[in-house]
């Protein structure tokens, strides 16, 4: 079902000629999420709420349908939608509280450049992370890029204007990867990279000090899962 929030903004944006891909592209959400968010097939998250409150301030009607959402829809919803637990299950809960906080936090991090290296031994861990990573980047985000470590990147313009480029594995990374990491970085957008350690021998002291100074480290190997 529909939610009351999202059904008022529709009958704001047909009183001015939007169509709904129109709405979605005005609150910065992919067309395709936005569909399936209006069919009640996806929750609506923290970042979507923020969004949808920051074109509407100080609206009465707005923060009413917003609590509305919170206190009556989002439970009823939440029960049949697979949860961040499930995706984060086998990660410590500190590494949890990270993954998430980055995401929910993406417009400030977007802004400063900021990124995450998610490192461990367990190829396990990483893919959760990955997981989740990429449900919420194509969930949340306009644009966010994932590229394998076996990938040949075809338009290198995708890689530098999307919002956040996830590279998988960068101790399988190609010299043509590696590169358009280095170009990313040289200009302060967001990255997140995953590896098996953090003693890369394909790093080269300049992309290397490129890296860590952009990212914060997250081992996920380092406590047990509770």
């Amino acid at each position: 079902m529909k939610p009351l929030l999202l059904h008022e903004l529709e009958l704001r944006a047909r009183a001015k000629g939007w169509s709904l891909a129109e709405i979605s592209q005005r609150l910065g959400f992919k067309p395709k999420w936005y569909f399936e968010a209006r069919a009640g097939r996806v929750i609506l998250t923290t970042l979507a709420l923020s969004r949808i409150l920051r074109q509407s301030p100080g609206d009465p009607r707005i923060r009413q349908l917003l609590e509305h959402y919170l206190t009556v829809e989002f439970p009823e919803a939440i029960q049949d939608t697979p949860t961040d637990a499930v995706l984060l299950d086998t990660l410590s809960s500190p590494a949890q509280a990270t993954l998430r906080t980055y995401l929910a936090h993406f417009a400030y991090e977007h802004l400063e450049g900021r990124g995450l290296w998610c490192v461990s031994p367990d190829p396990g861990r990483l893919a959760a992370a990955v997981r989740y990573l990429v449900a919420g980047g194509e969930r949340d985000l306009r644009t966010f890029v994932r590229v394998l470590p076996n990938e040949t990147p075809t338009d290198p313009h995708a890689l530098l204007a999307a919002q956040l480029v996830l590279f998988e594995r960068l101790d399988r990374a190609s010299p043509t990867i590696l590169e358009s990491l280095r170009q990313r970085l040289a200009i302060r957008l967001p990255v997140v990279v995953t590896s098996l350690q953090r003693d890369l021998p394909s790093l080269d002291d300049a992309l290397r000090t490129l890296l860590t100074s952009a990212v914060e480290v997250l081992v996920l190997h380092d406590t047990v899962r509770p």
